[in-house]
């Protein structure tokens, strides 16, 4: 059942989360219900490295808001393009002060971005690149987000997180609540009386 809610959540952030053409890769995160769903989609340009290698790396789903790392790495042969300097500002690209977290599942192509590096399934063109990582039982808080856009200015493109700021709850629904048993209390006395 859990992944059948986290299939159809999937297809619905890759319907309804438009990313224009020749864009760069967007990061969105979504609190639903009592998970926290992480989607990535868009294109990449990694010209501009200082260099490029091939390596061979197992199977890993890397996820670090504080040590600037994200990724899905699947069971290829992957090039690594390294960069001169690390993305975005001195203080890097840190998306939350969270460590690090293993997410319950996930899938897509592969992607990682660290603070100076990006890394593509071997041969990568420039297609689309998308995957979904879920926490089950997590939230923005215990996964340590910052909720804002954060973005890794890479020489030639952008990959941007985006965490919505939390939703409070109205102050008024508790009271809601009340009212809504008070009122079914007092129906319910009335058909026994």
């Amino acid at each position: 059942m859990r992944h059948l809610h986290t299939l159809m959540t999937a297809a619905a952030m890759a319907l309804f989360t438009a990313v224009p053409a020749k864009a760069a890769v967007v990061v969105l995160f979504e609190e639903s219900g009592s998970d926290v769903n992480v989607s990535y989609s868009g294109t990449l340009n990694a010209s501009g490295a200082q260099n490029s290698y091939y390596d061979n790396y197992s199977p890993a789903v890397i996820f670090n808001p504080n040590g600037q790392k994200f990724g899905i790495r699947n069971n290829h042969t992957t090039t690594r393009y390294t960069y001169a300097v690390p993305f975005s500002s001195p203080l890097g690209f840190a998306f939350g002060t969270g460590g690090a977290a293993t997410p319950t599942t996930s899938f897509g192509d592969t992607f990682e971005i660290g603070s100076s590096s990006v890394r593509v399934k071997q041969g990568y063109s420039g297609t689309n690149l998308s995957g979904l990582m879920t926490f089950a039982g997590a939230t923005f808080a215990s996964l340590g987000l910052t909720a804002g856009s954060h973005v890794a200015y890479l020489p030639n493109d952008t990959v941007t997180f985006q965490i919505p700021a939390a939703v409070p709850l109205p102050a008024a629904f508790p009271l809601l609540l009340a009212a809504l048993g008070g009122l079914g209390f007092a129906a319910r006395r009335r058909k026994t009386v």
